[in-house]
């Protein structure tokens, strides 16, 4: 997983965690934004206004509409959390997968090409947030 904060180029990745069966892509692309939300939350300070992008559709449809699954609901849950508790807004909006190289770099833990996209770009790793997942239905 990798996120890119662009104002701060700062650059986060994780590893992925094991899903217990969930769709691999998906958990991972809604997990990322929520440790997005999270590390700005908790080590920036949130901001009152935040925009992330991502390159999944469905990720974003959740985001959006505030509806999925029971396994993911949790990630919803806890993004709506950091909102209320922060007294900010953030949204998600689609970007197509050619303009989200670098974050894609992160996540592929390929640094040398994420700093030939974003000259000084610094690298940390996060550990994503601990949500207990909801049962499968």
């Amino acid at each position: 997983m990798g996120f890119w904060i662009k104002d701060s180029n700062l650059g986060l990745y994780a590893d992925t965690l094991d899903t217990q069966g969930e769709e691999f892509i998906f958990f991972h692309e809604s997990l990322c934004v929520l440790s997005a939300l999270d590390y700005l939350d908790g080590e920036l300070g949130m901001p009152r206004r935040t925009t992330v992008f991502s390159d999944n559709s469905n990720t974003v449809d959740i985001f959006n509409t505030l509806a999925a699954s029971p396994r993911i609901n949790p990630i919803l849950m806890a993004a709506s959390d950091i909102a209320l508790e922060s007294c900010s807004d953030f949204k998600v909006l689609f970007v197509p997968g050619i303009q989200n190289q670098i974050a894609d770099a992160l996540s592929r833990f390929d640094f040398d090409r994420a700093t030939s996209l974003s000259p000084g770009i610094k690298f940390h790793r996060f550990t994503p947030p601990r949500i207990a997942l909801g049962e499968k239905v």
